[in-house]
């Protein structure tokens, strides 16, 4: 289901400056690069070959980053359950937000668009600057850009994952 999240972290001092790039290898245990399957206009079915990566190196240059996710970003079985169960740690969540917007983030699989389609097929939102990870002073600044429905905040000092809904409350990020 098409329930939007803006997915964000809070970077470190240290890793200001830095150039990071979305790797395979550290993503958890048991979560794998998916792939994706889809029709031509012609009717043509094709598939991109899994773990095809094709994001590019990401300079952290703000105190927040982060992505949008098209599919299930609810709590209870969604995104945020995903997000806690096995992207709970600083280097697992960034290297998760430095591949880019996804259409989904789950247990065992995500699907970054910079991974969708053969380089000749490419529409205009999946070449990297329409999808790459968005950055900002603050994390207002950040998911004021990406239309969501829920907003999830990646906060060591504050303890991990905080969670936001948008347009049902006006109270702040709340553990959960």
């Amino acid at each position: 289901m098409a329930t939007r999240s803006c997915v964000i972290i809070k970077v470190r001092p240290e890793d200001i400056g830095k150039m990071f790039k979305f790797d395979t290898n550290k993503l958890p245990e048991g979560v794998k690069l998916d792939e994706w399957l889809f029709k031509d206009l012609d009717g043509k079915v094709w598939n991109d070959e899994r773990g095809d990566e094709r994001s590019e190196q990401v300079e952290l240059k703000e105190v927040y980053i982060g992505i949008y996710c098209h599919n299930d970003g609810y709590i209870k079985g969604g995104v945020g359950d995903s997000l806690k169960a096995k992207f709970n740690d600083y280097e697992t969540a960034r290297n998760l937000i430095v591949g880019g917007f996804c259409s989904a983030i789950e247990d065992d699989r995500v699907r970054h668009y910079a991974n969708r389609g053969k380089p000749e097929q490419k529409w205009i939102y999946d070449k990297w600057d329409g999808v790459k990870p968005i950055q900002g002073k603050t994390q207002k600044e950040v998911y004021e850009r990406i239309d969501c429905q829920h907003i999830y905040l990646f906060d060591e000092a504050r303890g991990g994952w905080l969670h936001k809904e948008i347009g049902w409350s006006k109270s702040g990020f709340k553990p959960y």
